[in-house]
């Protein structure tokens, strides 16, 4: 028997409430506090892969206007279990009156009709001054994906990703009813054309209404028409921010959300448009008919296998760095013909991955959504960093007896050992956290507001846990249950010891007394051996030519990167920020492998290496 929904708003309301008053369908979920802490979970019965039938809208006329008062009685699409939640730590879902979902679904030969309703205790609209269609907009807000091959296996650099779609629904200032059209795999946006989309939010009964018209000549590739019987995978999500001050969603919820088969959140449901309408229905609703299964997967796979990304791990590991010196005649060359080929088979994976959801990977980290995120590490690039911590983990075990070991983290940041401390530099990473927390005494953030330069797990065990250890930044950010008292900010020359180490942070403060974006760092121990981390910001005024500098962590995204190192004449330059996914959006925002071989050319006669994911090197006192 399918539910169903009377044609006005106001039942529409006490049905919503009528919902949470069911038995409670919650199930323990990887991603709460006990899980976090290394307790085993209850076991997780995985959803099966959902399914849905659009009935057609027939006559019926519909106005986009955010009433559901014209609506006919259709079964809903329901987002209202527990295995459909994403972002359950730190407080931030404590029932079902925080977040849950009806999704309503009507088509035609133009377009597909949505009514969606949410309950929400709190409604956070997008402002005219926020960030837009680049990054992840910091708003409540829906997502529809259309993959209408059905030939989608995965998030990242998966081909099948590249005739989908998706719409992002969201009340936005100024905008109209203008509908966002998001090409996650190429990183691009645009409005839509033809699509229309009204908000309207309920404060008194704590609902949000999306109505929304797509036009199928923006879901479906060229020459497809929609037909009764045709099948194509969709998934729908609601992002929900309850933190003013906090730019990522603290919760998420989704039609098939990680659970399935197997866990990945990149899995899809199905829908079929129907032949019936609303109007045909009897009394026992209309059965759901058989669906065709999806392609084949094909062979080879469009997600290299496990054992590619081993691979490229023990290449790198059987041709560890080299200095690229004065009279190396290609920077390239150094570490032989099976290193380079490793290199450029990792910068290729870097280059592919969609920024979008590199950056989505991120957002789940830091709040700690761990079914997504372990979905998500499973495969693909991702995977390549798991597995590439899980071996650098053994290594971190065993510090240096002189000097500094530098090891290159695999999703981004580097890790600074001496005998009496260890230093994570802008780490970042799934499960970071629990590799360093048993090791590190200090964390730099060089530019705390990129979120995909840090982790927040590891910052909130610093910061709140037993063993409280300093992490030096200069710009604030929210941390969840962390208030602004609880992080103390660094200021310009401000200099930390820990034992044998001190660290000085070097920024800019202009005259009204704001500060750069970022901030170098020198590390300096009792013996002489130092290390300098210019992070974009660094100029020659800043430090002392005379100063004998050991190494300099440098990135060839550096406005005056080669005339710095020209001047500092280090030991040796560690070069920055290459074979790792876009950081930033545009051509700016990541580093080529070409690009890193060419500043290491024009860095001669100085001494360089390219650290890889997962290298380590020894910095020893001259």
């Amino acid at each position: 028997m399918m539910t169903r929904l009377r044609p006005d708003l106001a039942s529409l309301v006490l049905w919503t409430f009528s919902v949470l008053a069911l038995p409670a369908q919650d199930v323990p979920r990887p991603d709460s506090p006990a899980h976090e802490d290394g307790a085993q979970p209850e076991r997780i019965l995985p959803m099966p892969i959902p399914r849905a039938l659009i009935l057609h809208k027939g006559e019926r006329s519909l106005e986009i206007d955010g009433s559901l008062q014209d609506w006919p009685a259709l079964p809903p699409i329901a987002l209202d279990d527990g295995r459909q939640l994403s972002g359950t730590a730190f407080g931030a879902f404590r029932s079902r009156d925080d977040l849950a979902a009806k999704v309503f679904a009507l088509w035609d030969a133009d377009a597909l009709w949505l009514g969606i309703v949410v309950l929400d205790d709190w409604h956070v609209r997008l402002r005219q001054d926020s960030p837009r269609i680049s990054e992840i907009p910091p708003a409540d807000a829906v997502s529809i994906r259309f993959d209408p091959a059905r030939d989608t296996y995965s998030l990242g650099a998966d081909p099948g990703r590249a005739e989908d779609s998706e719409f992002w629904l969201a009340d936005v200032e100024g905008q109209g009813r203008k509908v966002v059209f998001w090409d996650r795999y190429r990183s691009t946006a645009r409005f839509a054309e033809a699509a229309e989309c009204v908000v309207q939010r309920d404060t008194e009964r704590r609902l949000t209404v999306y109505e929304a018209r797509l036009p199928w000549t923006e879901i479906l590739p060229h020459g497809e028409e929609a037909e009764p019987r045709k099948v194509f995978d969709l998934q729908i999500e609601v992002d929900d921010f309850d933190e003013p001050t906090d730019p990522i969603a603290q919760t998420r919820l989704g039609w098939n959300f990680g659970m399935g088969p197997r866990i990945d959140p990149g899995l899809m449901g199905s829908a079929m448009l129907a032949d019936v309408t609303p109007a045909d229905l009897g009394d026992g609703g209309f059965p759901m008919p058989p669906f065709p299964d999806p392609p084949a997967v094909p062979d080879p796979p469009p997600i290299p296998p496990l054992e590619h990304w081993l691979g490229l791990l023990e290449g790198l590991e059987d041709h560890p760095p080299e200095r690229v010196e004065a009279d190396t005649v290609d920077p390239s060359s150094v570490g032989g013909v099976a290193r380079r080929s490793t290199l450029e088979s990792l910068d290729r994976h870097c280059a592919a991955f969609p920024r979008a959801d590199f950056l989505g990977y991120q957002h789940r980290i830091h709040r700690r959504m761990n079914r997504e995120a372990e979905g998500i590490a499973q495969r693909g690039l991702p995977l390549f960093w798991q597995r590439g911590l899980d071996r650098l983990a053994d290594r971190l075990r065993e510090p240096p007896v002189r000097g500094f070991r530098i090891h290159r983290l695999p999703q981004g940041g580097v890790i600074v050992q001496s005998k009496s401390a260890t230093v994570a530099v802008d780490p970042a990473g799934y499960r970071v956290d629990r590799v360093l927390d048993p090791l590190v005494d200090l964390v730099i953030l060089t530019t705390p507001q990129d979120p995909t330069r840090r982790n927040d797990p590891l910052l909130l065990r610093l910061l709140s846990g037993e063993r409280r250890r300093p992490v030096l930044m200069h710009l604030a950010i929210h941390l969840p249950g962390l208030s602004a008292p609880d992080i103390p900010l660094v200021q310009n020359g401000q200099e930390h010891v820990h034992g044998d180490l001190t660290v000085r942070a070097l920024g800019h403060t202009d005259d009204e007394g704001r500060v750069s974006t970022s901030f170098a760092y020198w590390l300096r121990l009792a013996d002489g051996t130092d290390l300098l981390v210019a992070a974009n910001v660094l100029d020659e005024v800043q430090v002392d030519a005379e100063d004998s500098i050991e190494a300099l962590l440098l990135s060839p995204r550096h406005p005056r990167g080669r005339p710095l190192a020209h001047r500092l004449a280090p030991g040796v330059v560690l070069v920055d920020e290459a074979l790792q996914c876009a950081i930033g959006p545009g051509a700016i925002g990541r580093v080529p492998l070409q690009a890193a071989w060419d500043f290491q050319d024009g860095l001669r006669p100085l001494d360089s290496v390219l650290l890889a994911p997962g290298d380590s090197l020894d910095i020893s006192p001259r």
